[in-house]
């Protein structure tokens, strides 16, 4: 098998020309190589998605009910206000700005 049919096989084969600065073999090997590891992939994927759905109710039960009390989200109120008073200033200057532009458009 000559080179032009070597190139047209990996073309048919993989779907794009193999690379100009490399042998078509070690382009085939790279391919193979890319095949292997989208393979591995799935598999962790799917593996991974199945612990995921056995997990989740249990995770559901146990853990959000406990996390998200009253007096967290009391915690998480107190941030929030925290930080807009610290941010306060900045906000101030962005709504000037924006009416600033708004006035410059009409």
């Amino acid at each position: 098998m000559n080179k032009r049919q070597r190139k047209k096989k990996f073309k048919k084969k993989y779907g794009y020309n193999p690379p100009q600065s490399m042998p078509i073999h070690k382009a085939e090997q790279i391919a193979a190589v890319i095949e292997q590891y989208k393979k591995a992939w799935e598999c962790l994927k799917n593996t991974l998605l199945e612990i995921v759905k056995v997990l989740q109710p249990h995770f559901e039960r146990m853990v959000i009910p406990e996390y998200f009390t009253d007096t967290r989200f009391k915690k998480i109120e107190k941030l929030q206000q925290a930080w807009q008073e610290e941010h306060k200033k900045e906000n101030e200057e962005v709504e000037r700005w924006e009416q600033f532009t708004r006035q410059q458009k009409q």
